[in-house]
């Protein structure tokens, strides 16, 4: 079980005072969990300042998601990584990032891949992205049989988010799409953890990444 040693607990929390009780502020999570993140956080930093490389914060994120397809992966890390001038990530980034991923709230959820999908950031997830999203999902015979099974998967989707413009789906369509059927949450690629926080912690220490 994943515990913050006891001889770290009080310079830890010490210094992570302040953005410890704004995080706390916002319900996401029980304050040991916080407390966890933030440590997290801490033995990844590696220097008094408050701040983990990009780098380190990709190898988190690939660690968590097994992503089937480079132009996904890449959307992630565009929504997700909001660097500082000299590249690093603060703890503001990290927090949200965990919140996306391990709370409870399904709007949150919704908005993070609503942001994966909507490509262009025009407000719509497009056909044409879609279609970029989906392509390759099936092994057909020919490069033919495939493109029209992944355009009879298209249609379905449209069809279950109830698009009244055949060439996208709308934000409001997505979000009353997923809260009739969560399972559409990610139908164009898994870009959330299929595991919760306490496996999460569990899995960084089985696997000395902290």
């Amino acid at each position: 079980m994943f515990r913050i040693p006891q001889k770290e607990v009080e310079a830890f929390r010490v210094k992570y005072r302040f953005e410890l009780r704004e995080v706390a502020k916002r319900k996401k999570f029980e304050p040991s969990e916080i407390e966890k993140f933030f440590y997290i956080f801490h033995k990844l930093s590696k220097s008094r300042e408050k701040i983990i490389s990009r780098e380190k914060f990709i190898e988190i994120i690939d660690f968590l998601i097994n992503f089937d397809k480079e132009y996904l992966r890449q959307r992630v890390l565009v929504v997700l990584t909001e660097v500082k001038d000299d590249g690093s990530i603060d703890p503001a980034v990290w927090m949200r990032t965990m919140e996306i991923f391990f709370g409870r709230s399904l709007k949150d959820k919704i908005e993070y891949c609503f942001q994966v999908y909507d490509i262009d950031n025009s407000g719509n997830i497009l056909k044409d992205d879609v279609f970029k999203f989906l392509n390759g999902c099936f092994t057909m015979k020919s490069m033919r049989q495939e493109e029209i099974a992944v355009k009879d998967l298209i249609q379905r989707i449209f069809g279950k988010f109830r698009a009244k413009v055949n060439h996208k789906i709308t934000k409001e369509e997505y979000k009353d799409g997923v809260l009739k059927t969560p399972l559409m949450l990610e139908c164009l690629g898994q870009c959330l953890p299929q595991i919760d926080s306490k496996q999460f912690f569990d899995l960084l220490l089985s696997q000395k990444i902290i």
